[in-house]
Order: C-alpha cells, then sequence, then structure tokens
C-alpha cells in the first residue's frame, strides 16, 4: 500500500525537522538533541530503543527510506504529537539557522567481512565467555567465604571474655580485610572484562544481522510456495515480531506452522533458530527449516489483508506490509498447551507424571548442550497426539528466551512452578518465594489433582517439585525416575475433536501473550545494556 502524496509531503518534512544539519541522513545526535529539547532524558534507555527500531541497516544513520518505514510500521503517518509538531519546526530552523556551515558527516562504509571467519571468532568468544562465567563465580564464592571468615572471628573475639592478659586481635581480622579488598578488585576486573567480551560478541552478532540483511536485498526469492502449499494457508495470529500462520508442505503434505518475521527482527529470528534448531529431540518442537522469501506477487500480502479484515489479526494494521520475510518453518502441535488441559480438568496425576518425564528429557538434552529454555511455563508444553493411541506426545516449545549458559537453576525454578501450577490448577503468574516453596511443595503432595486417588505417585511429583526447587536434583535424574517411566498423557478418544478445536481458538491470544512477554524482554536488554555501560564507562 503506497502512502497518498499528502502523507508523503507530512514525512518529508518531519524528516527534515530531525535532519538538523541538512545531510540527507538523522544523525544520533541529532535524535539526541531533539529528545533534550522535547522534555526527554536520553540516558535513560528511550534513545537507544529508538535508535534500534529507526536504524534497521545499522549503519550508525537513520535514512528516509528508514524513517518512512517506522511511521508507517505505527499505523500513523506523524512522527509528533500534534503538540510537539511546531515546537520542534521553529526549533529545527532555528537549529539549521545557526548550523548552516556545518560540513555533513560521510557515511562509514560497512565492513565487509567473512562469514566462516565471523563464525570461528563468535565461538572461540562463547567459549572464552564461558571460561570467564567460571572465573567471575569462583571469585564471588571465595569472596563470600572471606566475608564470613571475618564475621566469625569478629563473632568469636566479641564472645571472649575480656581480660587483661588477652592480646588484641588484629592481624586476622586485618589480614581478612585486605583479602577481602583484593577479592573485590579482582571480582570487578573480570567483570569489566566478561563485560568488555560480551560488547565484542554482540558486535560480531551485529556483523552477521547486518550481511543477513544485505543477502535479502539482493537474493531473497519466492521461496515458501516451493516448500509449502499457498493454496492452504490459515492465518493464527500475530507473533512476537510478525504474523503466524499454518499451511501444508509439500513433501510430506502434512500440516506445519509457519512464523514470517520482517527483516526488522532479523536478529530475534537468528536467536530462535540457533537454539531450537540445534536441539533435535524428540520433545521438543522440530524446527524444520528457514527460508529467505521475497513476497514479489504480493500473494502474502493479500492474505494478511484478508486477515485483518476478517478480524483474525486484531490491533493496528500496519500502512506498508514487508516484501521480503525471514519464514521459519516448524512443527504442528495439534492438541494445543498442557495449560488447556488442566482447564478443562482433562489432566490426571498420570498425565502429569507423563508430562514430567518428557519435559525434563528435553531439558536434560538441551542443558547438555549448555543451553537453557529460561521460559518453561504451561502455555509453552504444546501437546500432539500420536501416531497410534489416544496418548498424546509432549513438547517443550519457543526458543525466543533461549541462552547459551550453563545457570540450570532458573529451568529447574520454572519447571517446578509449572507443575505446580498444572497439578493444582493455579495460573501462572507469581512463583512462590524461596520461603515459601515448602509449604508450596506440601501443598502439592497433599492435594494435586485429588480426583486421582494414586497417593504414591502424588508424593512422587511432590518430591520432584521440592528437589527442583532447592536446586539439589538434575533433569536426567527427573527423566529416568522409576516412577514414571510407563507412563502416558492420555484423553479420551471422544475428546480429541474437542481439544484440537479449542487449542485452535487459543493460538491467537497465546501468540499475543508471548508477543508482549518477547518485546518487553527484548527492550530491557538494551536497556540495561545501556545502562551497564554507563556504569563501566564511570567506573574506568
Amino acid at each position: 500500500m503506497e502512502p497518498t502524496d499528502e502523507e508523503m509531503r507530512r514525512i518529508q518534512e518531519q524528516f527534515a525537522m530531525l535532519d538538523l544539519n541538512g545531510s540527507g541522513k538523522i544523525e544520533r545526535e541529532e535524535l539526541q538533541e531533539l529528545l533534550v529539547f522535547l522534555g526527554l532524558d536520553p540516558r535513560d534507555g528511550q534513545l537507544d530503543t529508538l535508535w534500534t527500531v529507526l536504524d534497521t541497516d545499522e549503519d550508525g544513520l537513520i535514512s528516509f527510506q528508514e524513517f518512512l518505514d517506522f511511521v508507517f510500521s505505527t499505523g500513523d503517518v506523524s512522527f509528533f504529537t500534534p503538540s510537539e509538531l511546531e515546537r520542534v519546526r521553529e526549533y529545527s530552523q532555528k537549529r539549521k539557522a545557526s548550523r548552516a556551515e556545518q560540513t555533513p558527516t560521510p557515511e562509514t562504509s560497512a565492513d565487509n567481512e567473512e562469514i566462516a571467519r565471523l563464525q570461528k571468532r563468535v565461538e572461540e568468544l562463547e567459549a572464552e565467555a564461558r571460561k570467564r562465567d567460571k572465573v567471575v563465580v569462583q571469585l564471588q564464592t571465595k569472596l563470600q567465604a572471606a566475608r564470613e571468615e571475618q564475621l566469625m572471628q569478629k563473632s568469636r573475639q566479641n564472645s571472649k571474655d575480656t581480660s587483661a592478659e588477652r592480646e588484641p586481635a588484629g592481624p586476622a581480622p586485618a589480614a581478612s580485610s585486605d583479602e577481602i579488598v583484593r577479592l573485590k578488585k579482582q571480582l570487578h576486573d573480570k567483570q569489566y572484562a566478561l563485560q568488555r567480551l560480551e560488547n565484542q560478541q554482540e558486535k560480531i552478532v551485529e556483523g552477521y544481522v547486518g550481511f543477513l540483511h544485505s543477502l535479502m536485498e539482493s537474493s531473497a526469492s519466492e521461496q515458501l510456495q516451493n516448500y509449502c502449499d499457498l493454496k492452504t494457508v490459515e492465518m493464527l495470529g500475530r507473533g512476537a515480531y510478525g504474523f503466524v500462520l499454518t499451511c501444508l508442505d509439500k513433501d510430506h503434505n502434512q500440516k506445519v506452522v509457519v512464523k514470517l518475521q520482517s527483516p526488522r527482527w532479523a536478529a530475534v529470528a537468528a536467536q530462535e533458530w540457533s537454539h531450537g534448531s540445534k536441539c533435535a529431540h524428540d520433545n521438543i518442537v522440530a524446527h524444520l527449516q528457514v527460508l529467505l522469501h521475497y513476497d514479489g506477487k504480493s500473494e502474502l500480502e493479500r492474505k494478511l489483508e484478508k486477515a485483518f479484515d476478517d478480524g483474525i489479526f486484531t490491533g493496528k494494521r500496519p500502512k506498508i506490509l514487508p516484501d521480503r520475510y525471514i519464514c521459519m518453518v516448524l512443527e504442528y502441535m495439534d492438541r494445543g498447551t498442557a495449560q488447556h488441559l488442566s482447564k478443562e480438568g482433562l489432566l490426571d496425576l498420570e498425565g502429569l507424571a507423563a508430562i514430567t518425564r518428557q519435559i525434563s528429557s528435553a531439558l536434560a538434552f538441551i542443558h547438555k548442550s549448555k543451553q537453557t529454555h529460561n521460559d518453561i511455563k504451561p502455555e509453552n508444553i504444546l501437546l500432539r497426539k500420536a501416531a497410534a493411541g489416544d496418548h498424546l506426545v509432549v513438547k517443550l516449545a519457543d526458543f525466543g528466551l533461549a541462552q547459551w549458559s550453563v545457570e540450570r537453576q532458573r529451568d529447574a525454578e520454572l519447571m517446578a512452578y509449572s507443575l505446580w501450577c498444572l497439578g493444582l490448577a493455579e495460573p501462572f503468574d507469581h512463583m512462590p518465594s524461596k520461603e515459601e516453596r515448602p509449604a508450596a511443595a506440601e501443598r502439592f503432595e497433599g492435594k494435586a489433582l485429588l480426583k486421582d486417588s494414586r497417593q504414591g505417585l502424588r508424593s512422587a511429583l511432590g518430591k520432584v517439585v521440592r528437589d527442583l526447587w532447592a536446586g539439589c536434583t538434575e533433569m536426567a535424574v527427573v527423566a529416568a525416575s522409576e516412577d514414571f517411566c510407563d507412563m502416558q498423557l492420555t484423553i479420551h478418544h471422544a475428546k480429541h475433536a474437542a481439544v484440537e478445536a479449542k487449542a485452535r481458538q487459543e493460538i491467537p491470544p497465546r501468540l499475543e501473550r508471548q508477543a508482549k512477554l518477547w518485546k518487553a524482554v527484548h527492550m530491557a536488554s538494551i536497556v540495561r545494556k545501556w545502562s551497564h555501560v554507563d556504569d563501566s564507562d564511570d567506573a574506568h
């Protein structure tokens, strides 16, 4: 959909207001200057967040095309509010008059590095980061031990009888204090070095994303119809960074899920694919294919527009839809989520035990690969009818928040809380604190799925919840438990049609909730990185 002449004129005028030096590009300093003029503090993350969204080709400048794409993606042709427009126009005119003689900054050329060398360097940096993580943990442990030793010495000294013969206790605490100072300095230096390493790694990842942008512009073609039958497309909803649909794949005539993501979110797509595609496991939703698709004949655009017209997609409609997409093809799970089964009262203790066994097996596989999932919850535990019988196969989904890490406690806590919510039919919204968890685990052992009389199985599940919260067991141990080895998640054959239909209805709201979460986490990470850089600069 092309902008009207009037809309184009308004956008060109607003772009010129932001381009204070008349170079034809908006520079970071110019945007910062106007944010300050409008009463916003660029140090609180607003500038960094806005710049990340605007500068799609990441060349350090905002072109008119990038500005145009952003304005139309918001569904509004005005970058400024009416109250801001006149103030900014007057300010821009004054600043341009005072900077008439200023020479525009030349564009820096993009550094086009070879992909093989970048890949090798990323792997080296990841290995170095893991080593530094271990050093930081060791230093923190030593620092804590030194503090505890100092407190114990002071406690022993205070408890002694103050007699004249007793020698003053000075050297040991002094030595302990010196050790704490030394360890603090080491810890600070290692943390700073680790932050610099992470920043360097992010720069290399940015190089990958820039390469992908260039590749899409030059080489994307009409690929999706070669893999999928577009005549069978059914729109599901708006995902975290694009649109989600189902269709039949041409090779096996099976229904698959396709995520359509614009090039703007290439880094997010790469994050999910890099983790999900490496986890080929029976209890992890399969990442089947990724394609660079050019919608040259506007076939996808027409289907997306119709989905908005029919009310399948809610929210503000973009004025301009992308003509290129990163298409991620995933396995279709036809029986919804564990959350839905719990809500409908179709879950018993054996079914919960089957979920425990299969998801812990998936997480054990992920952890063995030195990855963590970080988003385990009943909504992300998806179900599919087995090829034979009435039982369901359980699979873990959504790798958008996954990380390369050996810190597994967060996954263990989320797994325990998910089982607790499913067993007690509680919403997944507030995990009990460490102080509250013993009582919460006791409640689970006494009241989880009371319609099922198998108290021994209930106690075994309760022990898993308790141990995962306490951090005293591993996922591989849970997956191999003899208490759960023969358990299956089964629903009556007469219920399958209703479960499938209801699961289909729950996909759009689930995608919307996921979109809000992922975007919030993405923006929070940008703000946190901005703040951390400021702190590091102050410290050094």
